[in-house]
């Protein structure tokens, strides 16, 4: 006789069993996903509001318990974080990555006798020594102590204890000392000991790319477009790297290849905008102008480049265009305005140079340098009527921001 099957329905929410758990499971991920945006947006409260309402519903989810810790850790609540970390480990919710920002607290409190006591804590409730380490050794190199860092994975590298999170956290710690060769060697050491993944890959094309060396960037690149960490700041690397070199049509190609494969940002069309105006290639600068905008990706260096560009070859309406576009989204700065009151200075159009002015100090980014220009520009001219109004102008905006900032 065959077995039937039962479908247990919840009388109150019409729902079975299964889809209850799917739907925990969903508010669970969104809770984590909320958490972590606030987070990045340094609002703390109300990031850790959010992940205690996530562990409300499972007590027990490994990722709010992880960044639960590393709300703690990251605002002098250390020791609550290690007892969080520990009822972890005891749970079996914790991972490998959990005790980072603890052991980076310590470090930072000049408290590396705790993060070394919380890693053979570690190891002695059972977290493989590979990742214990590994661990230990990001830390170091997050707080700038790479050679610290680089002392453990030599003694751990000897034993076979540590696994690609190490080599990836010296590679970027060396990275970030502009140390290419070290980084090179720690590689070799990464690809003797098969330790290589995307992310290490990811990390070692921008090293290539920052020193020139196309062939070994190129030939890890070719396999590298999976990567997690990095992988928009490869295509970025790489298009610099070509730039530097003088091959444009290269840098256009990698360009490309961005846009098709989901990885063009707002940082890819600058730096590819910005290779076209240097350049003077004024084709391919309005194209490619034209499909930033299209997709919102003109960020304040592409706009910096496109408005000196423009004034260079004498355009000042499309610069100008561009500057009364950006200005209200805090899209150009004073440079920007400096730059054009100067080409409007030349062409003897004051008013319009006063207009610049006005737009600057209206959004928020005027600055001393904004000022004394235009100041300058009507003493130069004789309107000393005008250079006193621009003065006192300034003077009243000086102190209703100093008197805007919150007293200590």
């Amino acid at each position: 006789m065959a077995e039937s099957s039962v479908t247990i329905v919840n009388s109150g929410t019409g729902l079975t069993q299964r889809q209850i758990s799917q739907e925990i499971i969903s508010r669970l991920k969104m809770m984590v996903s909320e958490a972590k945006k606030l987070l990045r947006q340094n609002n703390i409260r109300g990031a850790e509001r959010r992940v205690h309402d996530a562990l409300n519903l499972d007590p027990n989810n490994p990722q709010a318990t992880s960044l639960l810790i590393k709300l703690y850790s990251g605002t002098g609540r250390a020791f609550k974080a290690r007892k969080l970390y520990e009822s972890a480990i005891e749970r079996g919710i914790a991972s490998g990555h959990s005790p980072v920002p603890i052991y980076e607290a310590y470090l930072r409190a000049n408290k590396s006798t705790l993060a070394h006591e919380l890693h053979l804590f570690s190891i002695e409730k059972g977290v493989a020594p590979a990742d214990a380490n590994s661990a230990l050794i990001a830390a170091y190199c997050k707080c700038g102590l790479v050679e610290e860092a680089r002392s453990i994975f030599d003694t751990a590298l000897q034993a076979k204890e540590v696994n690609h999170f190490a080599f990836l956290s010296l590679i970027l710690g060396y990275s970030r000392k502009d140390m290419p060769a070290t980084v090179i060697k720690i590689y070799g050491l990464a690809e003797a000991n098969n330790m290589c993944n995307d992310d290490i890959n990811d990390a070692m094309i921008i090293t290539f790319a920052k020193v020139n060396d196309a062939e070994s960037a190129v030939r890890l690149f070719s396999g590298s477009h999976r990567g997690i960490i990095r992988s928009h700041e490869t295509f970025a690397s790489l298009m610099q790297m070509y730039a530097r070199l003088g091959n444009v049509p290269k840098a256009r190609e990698i360009f490309d290849l961005s846009v098709e494969k989901g990885y063009a940002d707002n940082v890819t069309y600058g730096i590819m905008i910005d290779i076209y105006c240097t350049g003077k290639d004024t084709g391919n600068v309005k194209g490619l102008q034209q499909k930033a905008l299209g997709a919102n990706q003109l960020d304040k260096r592409a706009y910096a480049s496109l408005i000196h560009y423009y004034c260079s070859i004498g355009d000042i309406d499309e610069a100008r265009k561009l500057f009364d576009d950006g200005a209200p989204r805090r899209k150009v700065d004073s440079m920007d305005c400096t730059t054009l009151m100067h080409v409007y200075h030349v062409k003897w159009e004051i008013v319009n140079a006063r207009e610049v002015y006005e737009i600057a100090i209206k959004n928020g980014f005027c600055d001393s340098r904004c000022h004394d220009y235009m100041y300058n520009i009507y003493e130069m001219r004789g309107d000393h009527k005008s250079a006193k109004e621009v003065y006192e102008q300034w003077l009243r905006i000086m102190i209703e921001r100093r008197n805007s900032r919150p007293h200590p």
